[in-house]
């Protein structure tokens, strides 16, 4: 339940805030792929050293975007959208391997993205992680459909670009 109550809050912050604060997108990304493999790997564990574990790589990870925005913002967004595709093929029930195989393969079109069209893709992939990490975050406390939860994932990931592109509207030439 406490997992999911963090994942979901995470989520919130990536979906309306990736952008604006930029740093906080890096480290929640690092915080989110630290908590993540550390239930994973250490599934024995308690939820506190899965949470110091996430918080210390989130911590590295927005102290790094600091100083090094735009390469530090292709590793969180290969991390963010590497997420978005390794949850799509757990929720298909695909394998580890296929979960492997999505992680890659979207985690090198959201590095590349972010790197090409930075503001629109920061704005573009923090909403996609952060509606991923929403429906992650709610899939622990309750149980819902997959059609279900694919609407509200698209709802949210529009939700939060068109809640953060208020900001950066006419901006996409100048990125370009």
């Amino acid at each position: 339940m406490l997992e999911g109550i963090i994942l979901i809050i995470v989520g919130l912050l990536q979906l309306f805030l990736g952008r604006r604060l930029f740093w906080l997108f890096v480290g929640l990304s690092g915080f989110l792929l630290g908590f993540t493999l550390a239930g994973r790997l250490l599934p024995d564990q308690s939820n506190l050293i899965q949470l110091l574990i996430g918080l210390l790589l989130g911590l590295a990870f927005g102290g790094l975007a600091i100083a090094l925005q735009r390469p530090m913002a292709a590793v969180a967004g290969f991390i963010a959208l590497g997420g978005v595709g390794s949850l799509i093929a757990s929720a298909a029930n695909m394998g580890t391997t296929a979960q492997l195989v999505g992680f890659v393969i979207l985690g090198l079109i959201g590095a590349y993205v972010i790197f090409t069209y930075y503001d629109w893709g920061v704005i573009t992939i923090s909403a996609l992680n952060g509606a991923s990490a929403v429906l992650s975050g709610l899939s622990l406390i309750v149980s819902y459909d997959l059609w279900l939860a694919l609407l509200l994932g698209i709802g949210l990931a529009i939700a939060g670009v068109v809640f953060q592109g208020r900001d950066y509207r006419g901006t996409v030439a100048a990125t370009v």
